[in-house]
């Protein structure tokens, strides 16, 4: 069944994105002829219900089965036999059948059956801002020295008891709207949910089980809250907005309006963005900083040397990790473009890297982080699979400037040799993806990566921000 999530993303990728339904079919992985049945109808919900269940085997076992249901249901509560026990009691009998037969028989017979008292549950305990109630009762007060009858509208949080109650002349939908709005002020937000016992401004008739007849004004009256457009915009460019509306019944002359609201949210989407990216990097860092610390230990020579010379050349190179980490985690200062590579690969040793500096070049806060995400990438990945991870490996790094269209373009290049062989990848892995997302995205610029066999070669290129 499509949830409304995927009916929106579909409809969303096809009017506003402008894909085609092979590209919206492969990227959510559902049939093209589901993604045309969505684009061509305006349905909110598509769900697919057999009319006629075979059953092979229970068929010539459907009466004794049902006399068995109708027994169970005439005891009383206690009495009453578990659904596997009725299947255990037809399968003595000789049917050798599944339970799966017998559960969705007994399921639609319950159903047809139409019992016209059904068990609720309604738990006493909620968290906090979990649900209200809400509720209308009669009352009887004095105004003016006169005996008159008020409708009170009751709204009262499930968890505090926190009670709200205001008096109007008459039961209408507006009130409904009303003393929602006022209680809400006053509790200074919502819950996640409401409970109502079907109050005649919402129903008109309650039929056996879960059956409503709504009033014909309620549907009309039902909100889109929070939906989420992105588009771009001829005089403020691309953006996403939160598109909220109600429509308004004037309760004299049944007159409509509707209420439009749009919340620009461009911002927090970006923010949000930028805090996954970084979630997901802390999580991929703990997988990479144990293989990091293993190929210290396993590289740190050892013969001939005390246990102590060991330790300090072990933790030596364990504190320049570290400190690479705090500084690509901190981004709320300029930083140096040279200090981000020195950091990043001070723990391979002064003899196993070369670095052939360009202009002094100092990045802005919004470019440390994804320049110290791919710094610490390509090292870790040199250290896992390339040069770093075989003794006499070499990694050479420079950089340089250009102007391009008056902008300064800044070029880096990583290049690894006396290596392992090198051959590209049957798969992009989170640290590739992770590269090319801080060099588009965070850094507004390019990266190309080679596997050759001689070692990996890396070049990027991005805009410097003066």
């Amino acid at each position: 069944m499509l949830i409304v999530e995927t009916i929106a993303r579909i409809r969303r990728e096809h009017f506003i994105k402008g894909k085609t339904i092979k590209e919206i079919a492969r990227d959510l992985k559902v049939s093209r002829n589901t993604v045309r049945k969505v684009l061509r109808s305006g349905e909110t919900s598509f769900e697919y219900e057999r009319q006629v269940q075979p059953r092979p085997k229970l068929g010539r076992w459907a009466v004794e089965l049902e006399g068995l249901l109708a027994a169970n249901a005439a005891k009383s509560a206690r009495e009453q036999l578990t659904l596997i026990r009725i299947f255990e009691e037809l399968r003595g009998r000789g049917y050798d059948g599944g339970y799966d037969a017998v559960r969705r028989y007994a399921r639609r017979w319950s159903k047809e059956r139409g019992q016209s008292t059904a068990a609720a549950y309604v738990p006493l305990s909620f968290a906090p801002g979990e649900a209200y109630q809400f509720d209308w009762s009669h009352e009887v007060v004095l105004l003016s020295g006169t005996t008159v009858m008020v409708k009170a509208a009751h709204v009262r949080l499930c968890h505090s008891r926190m009670l709200f109650v205001r008096a109007y002349p008459r039961e209408t939908q507006e009130m409904v709207f009303d003393a929602h709005d006022r209680a809400f002020a006053l509790f200074k937000g919502t819950c996640t949910r409401g409970i109502y016992d079907n109050m005649k401004t919402a129903v008109e008739t309650i039929f056996v089980g879960k059956g409503r007849l709504y009033n014909r004004r309620f549907p009309r009256s039902t909100a889109v809250v929070g939906y989420e457009v992105a588009a771009n915009f001829p005089t403020i460019g691309p953006r996403t907005m939160l598109v909220s509306a109600r429509r308004l019944v004037h309760p004299d002359n049944n007159s409509t309006s509707v209420l439009i609201l749009f919340e620009d949210v461009t911002d927090r989407r970006h923010g949000e963005a930028q805090r996954d990216i970084l979630l997901a990097e802390t999580r991929h860092r703990m997988k990479n900083i144990l293989a990091i610390v293993r190929s210290l230990a396993n590289q740190t020579e050892v013969e001939g040397r005390s246990a102590k010379e060991y330790r300090d050349s072990f933790l030596g190179r364990f504190q320049a990790v570290a400190e690479a980490e705090s500084l690509a985690l901190a981004g709320s200062t300029e930083a140096d473009l040279s200090v981000l590579i020195e950091q990043a690969l001070k723990p391979a040793g002064l003899e196993r890297y070369r670095v052939v500096a360009g202009p002094a070049v100092l990045l802005k806060p919004r470019q440390v982080v994804p320049m110290s995400l791919i710094l610490h990438e390509l090292v870790t990945n040199a250290w896992k699979y390339g040069a770093l991870s075989k003794p006499g490996g070499l990694v050479n790094l420079g950089w340089r400037t250009s102007e391009e269209q008056g902008t300064t373009v800044l070029h880096i290049d990583w290049r690894e040799e006396n290596g392992p062989p090198v051959t590209p990848p049957t798969r992009s892995g989170f640290g590739s993806r992770l590269i090319d997302l801080s060099a588009v995205q965070g850094l507004r610029g390019t990266v190309e990566l080679k596997y050759e066999p001689s070692g990996l070669r890396v070049h990027i290129a991005a805009p410097v921000e003066s």
